[in-house]
């Protein structure tokens, strides 16, 4: 819903920053530490250094795309190494599902 209409590459950077957001809210119900916020926002922009010069420009959707995907698989295992409430881990991959291109 977030994102419809958009193109692909628009569409994979505006997951990032729902992730980004959905993190925030998450903070803000004390349900993520401090700490984890803090990794969880290093995560996404060492994500983006990463493959900023690894792939050409034109391969810019793709780059993207795999970027995304590690970010959100990362937060899957860090939230199952940590035993996340059911609920919450099923919040989150509800907010996965629907951010899916």
């Amino acid at each position: 819903g977030l994102c419809r209409g958009d193109v692909p590459s628009r569409a994979v950077r505006c997951i990032v920053e729902h992730w980004r957001s959905f993190a925030r809210r998450m903070e803000q119900r004390r349900r993520l530490s401090r700490n984890l916020f803090a990794r969880f926002t290093a995560e996404h922009d060492r994500l983006q250094r990463a493959f900023a010069g690894v792939l050409p420009a034109t391969d810019d959707v793709m780059k993207r795309s795999i970027a995304a995907e590690k970010v959100q698989a990362w937060w899957r295992a860090h939230a199952r190494h940590h035993r996340v409430r059911a609920k919450q881990r099923l919040a989150v991959q509800r907010h996965s599902a629907a951010m899916t291109i």
